[in-house]
């Protein structure tokens, strides 16, 4: 465990969950969490360790006696933070991924950390779904077009889903339920994910690549939903994204990290990638 808890917590104390992230009320929590008492921190608008820093205001005093951290996805929890924490125990990353989270620095003080796999798994596969549905069918742009009081019997760039090649990166939960809603649509799915175990392709009726290039340069829509890590940063940068087919779509609801952003913006301005469905940055 962490140690020096007892300089800085009186014995007696219950031990403090401090959300860390996130504006809502500590009412929010306190189901979850009772008897133990929760306090609210938002750093995400006061400190440097917002993913999009506001103003570098010093870390509130309370928050050396929280115990138990919950973090959302707006701050990264850095050694500077963890060590602004003396007391803490466990850091609960309230999602899936925990790239916002120094690992190394929780090993090193005994800080157990924990996520939730299966947090957001249907509704950003629908998030997925509803980017690529909107890019190939222009559902978007035919309302927008609408809006400005034009009506155009015929959808220009529109296109067919059923038989379309999708490719999914990352066979996870949320690769999983993303593919299955495509089958339904009559899309064909392949999949790339060197760490998924020998039939899992054949249990969901899906086609395993097993080369990343060789994935790429065989589908119209890439969706990506693997984890972002040292070996995925930048995994799609401007060697990888030319190997897509010239007018493919690419869809990122798993990590801004994963795409190197200025690849994508030049393969979309020069028409190499037709459209993008991007839910993170």
């Amino acid at each position: 465990g962490a140690s020096g808890g007892s300089l800085y917590r009186h014995p007696g104390m219950p031990p403090l969950v401090g959300v860390l992230d996130f504006d809502e009320s500590p009412k929010f929590y306190e189901p979850i969490v009772a008897p133990v008492p929760v306090r609210c921190f938002n750093l995400e608008k006061t400190t440097k360790h917002a993913v999009r820093p506001i103003k570098d205001d010093p870390l509130p005093p309370q928050i050396r006696d929280v115990v138990v951290a919950l973090v959302w996805h707006t701050i990264t929890v850095s050694k500077e933070l963890i060590e602004g924490m003396p007391n803490l125990k466990l850091v609960v990353r309230i999602g899936a991924g925990y790239d916002n989270v120094d690992l190394k620095c929780c090993e090193r003080r005994g800080i157990t950390v924990c996520n939730v796999p299966d947090y957001g798994t249907e509704e950003v596969a629908d998030s997925a779904l509803s980017h690529i549905l909107n890019m190939l069918r222009r559902t978007a742009w035919q309302a927008n077009r609408v809006r400005d009081g034009v009506w155009e019997p015929r959808a220009d760039g529109a296109q067919r889903v059923r038989g379309k090649r999708l490719g999914i990166l990352g066979l996870g939960r949320i690769g999983k339920a993303t593919a299955c809603r495509a089958k339904a649509f009559g899309m064909c799915v392949l999949f790339y994910d060197p760490y998924r175990p020998d039939g899992e392709d054949k249990a969901l009726g899906i086609t395993r690549v097993d080369t990343l290039e060789g994935f790429l340069r065989q589908i119209d829509v890439l969706s990506i939903h693997c984890d972002l890590n040292e070996g995925t940063r930048h995994i799609i940068k401007s060697t990888t994204i030319r190997m897509l087919k010239r007018g493919s779509f690419v869809v990122n609801t798993a990590r801004g990290g994963i795409i190197e952003i200025q690849a994508l913006v030049a393969a979309l301005q020069d028409g190499h990638v037709a459209g993008a469905g991007i839910d993170v940055l």
